[in-house]
């Protein structure tokens, strides 16, 4: 380390001492922390006015609230206190920045790091200097963790300090200070990163991210001995794509010397600088003694587009001494429409290399020549389960062509062949494809009866298998249930009504859910009544119990033990998408519901509604405490209409909930037209 890195070393180690030192920090008295600990306990009260006060009291307390708001940020589970908490500990300023350096560590492997790794870069450039300042601190986690803020607030002050760091003996410093140089991309860095980084490939690597700046750094390395940081350094001019480096990277391309690891990032990176006019360049390599000169050249040209490339393509998959180039030709012949492409991937399903048999079985999902239809209806009486499921997946990009042998892959044994058959031929105008979907609703596994089900939603012809589908509401499977309540949402008969609202205490939440929104677009007075009933029912919240597979697809779920769902928040969103007034005032009733969500989907539904009885109820939970409920009212209001609603809205602007804030500007803009 040089001199001037000692100084700036000995600096640092000065300057966070002096932070971190709590001299001038008055420590709060008894009585002090005794009306912190009383105000933060009114941030959880259930008036927004009293939680607003307590905002306002600890703020003005300054730095005695600032302890006992650090320790009530990682206790509380309530969303607003929470904001709120964050908030009055930026507004605090400088006492909580000290507090929180002391909170630093090294969040690597860790979801979020340590509070002040979380609370810091809220403050902005006001807390640049005061980390700057623990960069030298003798604690590891605290100097690592000042390094990873640093990086996130990105502001050039931070530039020459991190910079100084390139040259630490702690690998970990060094790769952290490198991380958040890249992240500010302040070419100041740019010196110190080509002059103090030990790794060259390191050093090219992060010189990416500075962009242009770079390049000139960059073209230097090209002279470098090792091949592997020419190729480097070819590698990220290429990500930069500043047409100063096309001729020095033209001339690596044209030098028969040259290493060839290094060509084969150049002929990826000349196809980056110039696109198709690259082609004449590449097109040689074709020919190159090199395997992997004649590989990268394949993918390149087919990247550039290059107008002869499924000729190049199809000669190299049929005739290359190399087994592995000629699989990488059938892999790239993966979606050419070309009857020269098909040939060939459909004669190497019998070639006698398996890797090139592997590539053909592959490229056959991504045939797309509609002169393949007769190969693959030969798969689907003569290959394998896997092969006649790629098949199918072709089959269904060639239109009209492909129904007949589509329609005999729903009759095949395998029940994914099938399922496959039936997803792509619900898309068909063809009256057998409609037959066919609705005779699937009977097929004997369930995953082929609920793919029928699901996919009779999407089907202008739906009412014609009324009878058929009801039947199938009674599925034993909850997802062919859940398919088919959906699909009925598509007809207005009133024969669905009935079964409709029998399902609404379906074991199944899904199929309940389903059924709620089929039911409320009918128009049929009995559908809203139902809904309305379901409201209040308290056989709507349902006890389930988790285990290790439900816990893998939902995230919110524990692992074990039992947990509720609470149906009721569909059941007021179904009654918005109604249009009935009848369903006001008891949206109206449950407004202020103990769940937030069923708050939330009331009042999103009383907007949609759009009746003025619901203007003073949902202006009043425009001070609910839970900032999601606030901003769907606002949302609710704006889309009501109603001139009543301005005032208290604006009151919202300086909401500490970004969303509230954003559904309040929303909802003024609509006020206002």
């Amino acid at each position: 380390m040089g001199p001037r890195m000692l100084v700036v070393g000995i600096f640092l180690t000065l300057i966070g001492a002096i932070i971190l030192t709590p001299v001038g920090y008055a420590q709060p008295s008894t009585s002090q922390d005794d009306s912190a600990g009383a105000l933060i306990q009114q941030l959880e009260s259930k008036n927004l006015d009293e939680r607003e006060r307590a905002q306002e009291a600890l703020v003005k307390l300054g730095a005695p609230a600032v302890e006992p708001l650090i320790g009530f940020v990682d206790t509380n589970r309530d969303h607003d206190a929470g904001l709120r908490t964050r908030d009055a500990l930026v507004k605090i300023g400088e006492p909580a920045i000290r507090a929180l350096l002391r909170q630093l560590d090294y969040a690597e492997g860790k979801h979020f790091g340590k509070i002040g790794n979380r609370l810091l870069p809220r403050f902005g450039r006001a807390a640049v200097d005061p980390l700057i300042g623990v960069l030298g601190d003798e604690n590891r986690d605290i100097r690592l963790g000042a390094i990873q803020v640093l990086g996130e607030i990105g502001d050039g002050r931070a530039v020459e300090p991190l910079c100084a760091l390139l040259g630490d003996g702690d690998k970990q410093v060094v790769g952290e200070a490198l991380r958040s140089l890249k992240q500010i991309r302040d070419p100041r860095a740019i010196p110190s990163l080509v002059g103090l980084l030990r790794d060259k490939r390191s050093t090219i690597a992060a010189l990416v991210s500075f962009g242009p700046a770079a390049v000139d750094p960059l073209l230097g390395f090209l002279r470098d001995g090792d091949p592997h940081v020419r190729a480097a350094a070819v590698s990220a001019l290429g990500d930069i794509r500043d047409p100063r480096a096309t001729r020095p990277i033209l001339t690596m391309l044209k030098d028969p010397h040259e290493h060839g690891l290094v060509k084969q990032a150049a002929l990826y990176a000349i196809a980056r600088l110039e696109g198709p006019r690259a082609a004449g360049v590449i097109a040689p390599f074709l020919k190159s003694q090199s395997r992997d000169l004649r590989r990268t050249a394949l993918y390149v040209l087919d990247q550039v587009h290059y107008p002869q490339v499924v000729n190049r393509l199809v000669a190299l998959a049929k005739h290359d001494p190399s087994m592995s180039i000629r699989a990488w030709g059938i892999y790239l012949l993966r979606g050419k429409k070309s009857s020269a492409a098909t040939e060939v991937v459909i004669a190497s399903l019998k070639d006698r290399d398996r890797g090139v048999r592997l590539a053909a079985r592959e490229a056959v999902e991504y045939l797309r020549d509609p002169g393949a239809v007769g190969h693959l209806s030969h798969i689907l009486r003569t290959g394998d389960w896997e092969l006649r499921l790629r098949a199918v997946q072709a089959l269904g990009h060639m239109g009209e062509a492909a129904t007949q042998s589509l329609v005999l892959a729903t009759k095949d044994s395998n029940p994914r062949v099938r399922r496959e058959a039936i997803y792509t031929l619900s898309s068909s105008d063809d009256p057998k494809a409609f037959a066919i979907l609705v005779a699937a609703l009977k097929d004997r596994d369930s995953q082929v009866r609920a793919c029928a089900a699901e996919r009779l939603v999407y089907r202008k012809d739906t009412p014609a298998a009324l009878s058929s589908l009801l039947a199938a509401l009674h599925d034993a499977d909850p997802r062919v249930r859940t398919g088919v309540a959906a699909a009925l949402g598509r007809t207005s008969d009133a024969r669905i009504v009935t079964p409709l609202i029998e399902r609404l205490l379906d074991e199944d939440t899904d199929v309940r859910r389903a059924a709620a929104f089929a039911l409320a677009p009918t128009g049929d007075s009995r559908a809203v009544d139902a809904l309305i009933a379901a409201l209040n029912d308290r056989r709507q919240i349902v006890t389930k119990h988790a285990d290790p597979q439900s816990y893998l697809r939902v995230a919110y779920v524990p692992p074990t033990g039992d947990y509720t769902v609470d149906c009721r928040p569909m059941i007021a969103e179904a009654l918005g998408r109604s249009r009935d007034s009848k369903a006001v005032e008891p949206l109206i009733a449950v407004l202020g519901d103990e769940n937030s969500f069923m708050s939330q989907r009331s009042a999103e539904s009383l907007g949609k509604l759009g009746d003025g009885r619901a203007v003073d109820p949902v202006i009043h939970r425009l001070r609910d405490t839970n900032p999601d409920v606030r901003a769907s009212a606002a949302t609710a209001l704006g889309e009501i209409g109603d001139p009543r609603a301005a005032e208290p809205i604006k009151r919202m602007l300086n909401d500490v909930y970004q969303p509230a804030r954003e559904a309040a500007e929303s909802a003024l803009k609509k006020l206002r037209k």
